[in-house]
């Protein structure tokens, strides 16, 4: 079994899905989505506290296993390790956005191979777009 705790990896973007693929072959993607579950198209923009949808899948998963999302961040560039950055989801799978008072993050519906949850949009302080 391979644990995404484990493992360390850079996803790669193509338009608006990451993908990435562990050693057992697994293929994983987390894809923004509208209300509907449906994924957004290229230059789609949001406004501040407008919620932003995420769809964590995993391709084939054997009877028993789940998807579990450890962590997230949001960065305001495309490199994972540059600043400012967010963490979203943290300390093995807790929604550290929701802890924010009149926070509208959560977990939404999901199980097994997929796991849904919603961010209020925001801005990084000292970025303008």
């Amino acid at each position: 079994f391979h644990y995404s705790y484990k493992i360390g990896f850079r996803p790669q973007v193509q338009q608006t899905t990451f993908l990435k693929s562990v050693k057992s072959k697994l293929t994983f993607s987390l894809i923004v989505c509208n209300a509907q579950w449906e994924p957004l198209s290229q230059g789609h923009t949001f406004f501040l506290g407008d919620q932003v949808y995420f769809m964590a899948q995993a391709g084939t998963l054997l009877a028993g296993e789940r998807l579990y999302v450890d962590s997230c961040q949001a960065t305001s560039s495309e490199d994972p390790s540059s600043l400012p950055k967010v963490d979203i989801i943290t300390n093995y799978g807790c929604m550290t956005d929701g802890k924010r008072e009149s926070s509208n993050s959560r977990f939404l519906s999901g199980g097994g191979s997929v796991v849904k949850f919603s961010v209020d949009a925001f801005l990084f302080s000292g970025v303008s777009q």
